[in-house]
């Protein structure tokens, strides 16, 4: 899993590549974190794209995520999710819990 970052509209946005599983979840704890802990970002995005698989510590991670962020007051978001990403987030039912859109743009300018 490699992970960048970058600011837009307000917004933190971790552009993920690789599987959200075991290893990625590490990784991802260890990029994504602190920034769901800071209590200064009020926007984190997480652009899904470049991810083709994702298993349960990836699913309770994006959870415990949201509901960090969305305690204080703040927003959380996926996008671009690959089809497969998106059928374990419905399958899930994480999509009533979860703001997904279709696109990096839409997620900018709608969270």
């Amino acid at each position: 899993m490699e992970i960048s970052r970058e600011e837009k509209n307000g917004a933190v946005i971790f552009h993920l590549n690789g599987n959200l599983a075991l290893t990625g979840v590490k990784v991802a704890k260890t990029d994504i974190k602190p920034a769901v802990e800071d209590v200064a970002i009020t926007k984190i995005i997480i652009d899904m794209k470049n991810v083709n698989l994702m298993d349960s510590s990836g699913i309770g991670f994006l959870v415990a995520s949201a509901k960090t962020i969305l305690k204080r007051g703040g927003k959380f978001a996926l996008c671009d999710c690959q089809r497969i990403v998106a059928e374990i987030i419905t399958s899930t039912h994480l999509d009533d819990f979860l703001q997904i859109f279709p696109s990096m743009d839409d997620a900018v300018s709608q969270i």
